[in-house]
């Protein structure tokens, strides 16, 4: 039995309606996943900026007394090794001239660097002597660098994490565009032909809605609840 041209329009209509409000319900369903990750991101990234003033914390700390007086010696016998290193250039200068060093009205170092002569002048002893009058405070690099490379590998999984999030919000994410079939002509078999092209468009419109529960997950249950 045909249906008259009357009622194959009220089809039309309702099933163009069935379309917009499938689309409305994944475009609102899409768009609270989105304020969810971004707010997920935003925590993400202030745990990652916490974890990072932690890591700067530990480098900024004093190490501890041995260590740093081991590190203290071992730089001013480099300084010392260099300055000598000069000094024997200029002996070197007046050796071939035949002349004597050390004169005083000799300019050995210029004004700027005379500061050098303290390294010559610091023994081992006075600087065990100086290092021991400071705080009983520091902690051992060893310990310092374990807990920054537990940061550095909780920083990592957060920022791998971050990028999951942001991936799921992204290009790949199902589009929930509607595209609208406008019945033409006032034929009978022009309307059954818009029709059956709203007909195949409800279905792609619940498809789109089927794809973009599977992409987004669990976390949709709560919204799609909400418009049952």
């Amino acid at each position: 039995m045909l249906r008259d041209e009357k009622t194959i329009e009220r089809e039309v209509a309702e099933k163009k309606e069935t379309i917009e409000a499938v689309d409305k319900i994944t475009n609102t369903i899409v768009k609270c996943h989105k304020i969810r990750v971004e707010k997920r991101c935003l925590d993400i990234k202030k745990k990652i900026q916490a974890l990072q003033a932690e890591k700067q914390d530990l480098i900024n700390q004093p190490i501890e007394k041995q260590e740093f007086l081991k590190e203290l010696k071992k730089q001013v016998e480099s300084n010392r090794a260099e300055i000598l290193k000069e000094l024997t250039g200029y002996l070197s200068d007046y050796h071939k001239q035949n002349r004597i060093p050390f004169r005083l009205s000799d300019a050995i170092f210029n004004p700027a660097d005379i500061d050098k002569m303290l390294y010559l002048a610091l023994t081992d002893k006075d600087l065990e002597d100086m290092v021991s009058n400071l705080p009983n405070e520091g902690v051992a690099t060893k310990k310092t660098l374990a807990k920054i490379k537990k940061i550095d590998d909780e920083i990592d999984g957060l920022r791998n994490t971050l990028e999951e999030e942001m991936k799921s919000i992204g290009s790949s994410l199902p589009s929930p565009e509607t595209e609208e079939t406008k019945p033409s002509g006032s034929s009978l078999s022009s309307s059954k032909q818009a029709s059956d092209d709203e007909d195949d468009e409800t279905e792609e419109a619940y498809k789109r809605y089927e794809g973009t529960k599977k992409h987004v997950g669990g976390v949709l249950q709560a919204e799609e609840t909400t418009f049952k």
